[in-house]
């Protein structure tokens, strides 16, 4: 049996318009939130058949053609030495942060230790365990957070803003900022190769921060070198996906980084229209952009804008998948789900 997904990331024409969502995983279902309520995050990560249990979850509700793992873009953070909490109602929390030089010390000393890839074996553990109950049409996704996205966790300690620790950071101590930048991509290249080893059939680099908190002079700078270096390690493995939220105006100068992917995800600001008619795009999967705000909508207005996207999706040479722009939010209606997945997979 064929696998859309997968299909049209290895440029061939699937079988229907492929679709799954950001933190389809978790959050607005309610058989998650009971397990949520016994157990802990770091708990439930941790714990490879309850990890099981929540990335399965939601495709027991809905028809989608992608399943990604439950897990989350700061276990490389944590296998840093950065000691990761999970605060219920506040997120993430470090229990070290890197400010300046003396601060590198925890995070070299954790690239020391020859157990350091002990602190994420049970996302293997999940991903060997999920494969095994997927359904044959369905593509298992691997994913990590980019190197600039994780970097600004270790250093604001929590969920950033604008990140203004992490800018005056590559401020007044670029040297500081460039070699933490470099522990966290090779860390990310082993265990993005650990994953599709384990069964990852598609591996998404999340850049949840950097394209809201840097100019495009600064991105190109502190991020782009540390991508493609992820990406070109990827070569040959398994179809790549970059998703950039907060791209808009970044993405333009592009070329050499696009070359190491084959889908790139648009966040819910771009306007989809115009990304598919772009030349320097048009040999990439476009993956997107519903804000997963829409699926508060009532019906009609909801699918109004599923037909908008599919449109512009359609016109795009290069291939498409049906997403969010965003990961769903917690209180997200699950008919809304249901109608944007079974509206997707009946457009012709």
């Amino acid at each position: 049996m064929s696998k859309p997904l997968l299909d049209v990331l290895s440029g061939n024409p699937p079988s229907r318009t492929p679709i799954w969502f950001m933190r389809q995983a978790g959050r607005c279902l309610p058989e998650y939130r009971a397990i949520r309520d016994k157990m802990s995050t770091l708990q439930m990560f941790q714990t490879p058949s309850v990890a099981e249990t929540i990335t399965l979850q939601p495709l027991k509700r809905f028809d989608y053609d992608g399943c990604i793992v439950y897990a989350d873009i700061l276990h490389v953070a944590d296998a840093l030495g950065a000691g990761l909490e999970f605060e219920r109602g506040f997120g993430p929390k470090m229990s070290r942060v890197v400010r300046g030089p003396e601060d590198l010390a925890f995070v070299r000393n954790a690239r020391a230790d020859s157990s350091m890839t002990a602190k994420y074996q049970f996302v293997y553990e999940t991903l060997d365990r999920v494969k095994e109950k997927l359904s044959p049409n369905v593509t298992l996704i691997g994913f990590a957070g980019a190197p600039w996205s994780v970097a600004t966790y270790m250093i604001e300690g929590r969920s950033p803003n604008l990140s203004h620790q992490t800018k005056r950071l590559m401020a007044e101590h670029p040297e500081v900022f460039c070699e933490l930048m470099e522990h966290i991509t090779d860390i990310t290249i082993t265990y993005l190769k650990g994953q599709v080893s384990a069964g990852a059939e598609v591996i998404q680099l999340f850049e949840s921060h950097a394209g809201i908190a840097l100019t495009p002079q600064q991105f190109d700078r502190y991020c782009y070198p540390y991508v493609r270096k992820i990406l070109t390690q990827l070569d040959g493995t398994v179809p790549r996906i970059y998703y950039v939220n907060g791209s808009a105006a970044k993405w333009t100068g592009w070329n050499d980084l696009f070359d190491q992917m084959e889908g790139f995800g648009a966040d819910y600001r771009q306007n989809l229209e115009v990304l598919s008619q772009s030349p320097l795009l048009k040999k990439l999967v476009l993956q997107g952009n519903l804000d997963p705000m829409d699926l508060y909508l009532d019906e009609e207005q909801l699918h109004q804008h599923v037909q908008r996207i599919l449109a512009a999706g359609k016109t795009h040479q290069g291939g498409f998948i049906f997403n969010t722009g965003h990961g769903l939010t917690p209180n997200t209606p699950l008919m809304s789900l249901k109608r944007v997945v079974d509206w997707v997979h009946e457009d012709a």
